[in-house]
């Protein structure tokens, strides 16, 4: 035990540029795993050009890709810079922009040297496997990290911005308002929040055909969370909790 205790002591495993790389070779490795077949990533490409042609974001497209969209217009936009090239391009700059951003949130943040350390090492494997998926949780992830960390620097502006952004790409980044209760100026969180909730609601309508069109899948979007919150409540693989197991067992749910 002291031999691996030693090994593992040596500068090279506590060396960031080690974890950088280490890091960076995660999306390679998907890319080259998941080329020719990236459910996620096509789904989100399709949301795009969907919002491009001033389609519906959240119908099935069984042609393309399984499952549906399930992400707010506002992603629609924010996807644009790996939808307009090719496929495989766009994919490999998706996970590389992925891990960049986790990477720089876990950087930011108030943890030691040697917390962050053990963090970059010990979430690698499961920084893989949501890359493998090409999941957009990675990002959440950095956008929760980083709202905490601009909230401890009294900054909270630019906390709102990646509160609000999470939020108007997947609904339960709203987790990120605990904060509220850290904010010393909780004031100018609540106006900040706002002005931001007001910038990103805006934001897709000069890109995407207006007002009616972004406001009509804000409806949408709505919707197909129901939709999906009703599929996931009846779920075995998806709803594993005590409400899960009372509603399976007796029908009745909350």
């Amino acid at each position: 035990m002291k031999k691996i205790a030693d090994f593992l002591a040596k500068p090279f495993f506590h060396d960031y540029r080690t974890l950088f790389g280490l890091w960076m070779l995660l999306p390679i490795i998907m890319w080259l795993a998941k080329m020719t077949r990236a459910n996620n990533y096509l789904i989100y490409r399709g949301a795009f050009w969907n919002a491009v042609r001033g389609w519906n974001l959240y119908l099935p497209n069984p042609e393309e890709y399984g499952d549906s969209h399930h992400y707010g217009p506002l992603f629609s936009l924010l996807f644009a810079p790996f939808a307009i090239g090719p496929k495989w391009i766009g994919l490999l700059l998706w996970g590389l922009a992925l891990t960049l951003f986790l990477y720089w949130a876990i950087r930011k943040s108030q943890f030691t040297k040697y917390q962050q350390i053990f963090i970059l090492w010990f979430c690698a494997h499961e920084m893989l496997t949501a890359l493998f998926m090409q999941q957009f949780n990675i990002a959440i992830a950095a956008t929760i990290l980083l709202a905490y960390y601009f909230i401890e620097k009294e900054k909270d502006f630019w906390a709102a911005c990646f509160i609000m952004l999470g939020t108007f790409v997947k609904a339960y980044s709203i987790v990120g308002l605990a904060f509220f209760f850290f904010s010393k100026h909780k004031g100018k969180l609540i106006g900040s929040l706002a002005f931001w909730a007001l910038v990103y609601f805006l934001l897709p309508m000069p890109f995407f055909h207006g007002w009616d069109y972004i406001v009509s899948q804000y409806h949408e979007w709505y919707l197909s969370l129901v939709q999906k919150n009703d599929l996931n409540a009846g779920s075995i693989m998806q709803n594993i909790s005590l409400l899960g197991m009372v509603h399976r067992v007796t029908g009745w749910r909350a």
